[in-house]
């Protein structure tokens, strides 16, 4: 199942994530709707494996993560999304590449979502999910279900860094492709993704930055701020193609004194 891009485009600017949820399941053809959607994730790496598994029971996942952490790591959602991936050099990345045009889908849906990295657990997705690949760690839980506040108010921005500090060398030519970008969530809203643009192309990176609270699980942040520029990666794709415009990835490595490559973007002209 897919979305037009437009649709998906204009979820970049108007998903919130939400941690509390209304009453109720959500109907079974939705839930299949949303099977279909995991099911079809576009890939920053198609040659690893990703497997995404819905768990319709939420309250019987939610007490294996009673106690784990706290309160803020468990959404009273009814439903959720379990996120696995072949443990290899550029999973994480893909996982937010390929996990967040299946959020963006649930939002053109009508349906509320919350990213939940600190729940990624294996007791926990052990619990739901028992024939999980022996090669595969958890990566990200996504929550879901129904909620009056699955979007932004009317006028309401979210709290993101500066343009001149996510593409500190300048945006060339692609001003509303890095807009989506910087509009993308981030674990702890740590915002990672630094961009340098070239003439045809923006190239991605991580800044591995760990604030004083984070400081317990640093090497956990480290791996959800990967997932986090794959989502800001997915966003330049949408919008890109929302455009008219090709959006191909390209993975030749590239180097930076203080930052973490990740991948690129080679954008073609509309």
């Amino acid at each position: 199942m897919t979305f037009d891009v437009s649709k998906l485009e204009s979820a970049v600017a108007a998903r919130r994530s939400t941690r509390r949820y209304s009453d109720g399941v959500v109907s079974a053809d939705r839930i299949e709707m949303v099977r279909e959607l995991v099911a079809d994730m576009p890939r920053l790496r198609p040659d690893i494996d990703v497997r995404a598994f819905v768990v319709e029971d939420g309250a019987a996942l939610r007490s294996v993560m009673s106690g784990l952490i706290g309160s803020y790591g468990k959404p009273s959602a009814p439903h959720f999304v379990l996120v696995t991936s072949a443990e290899v050099d550029g999973c994480y990345e893909n996982v937010g590449f390929a996990v967040e045009h299946a959020v963006l889908g649930m939002t053109v849906m009508g349906l509320a979502t919350c990213w939940i990295g600190g729940q990624a657990t294996r007791d926990v997705f052990e619990a739901a999910v028992p024939d999980i690949p022996a090669d595969h760690v958890p990566v990200v839980v996504i929550a879901f279900g129904e909620s009056p506040s699955a979007l932004r108010k009317q006028g309401q921005v979210p709290s993101r860094k500066s343009m001149d500090v996510i593409a500190p060398d300048g945006i060339g030519l692609f001003g509303d492709l890095l807009e989506a970008a910087r509009l993308a969530p981030s674990a702890g809203n740590t915002q990672p993704s630094r961009f340098f643009v070239d003439d045809d192309r923006i190239d991605a990176f991580a800044e591995f930055k760990t604030p004083f609270i984070y400081r317990a699980r640093a090497d956990h942040l480290q791996l959800m701020n990967r997932v986090d520029v794959g989502i800001a990666l997915a966003h330049i794709s949408i919008a890109a193609r929302a455009a008219g415009r090709d959006a191909t990835i390209d993975l030749t490595p590239r180097g930076h004194e203080s930052f973490t490559y990740i991948a690129s973007v080679v954008v073609g002209s509309d």
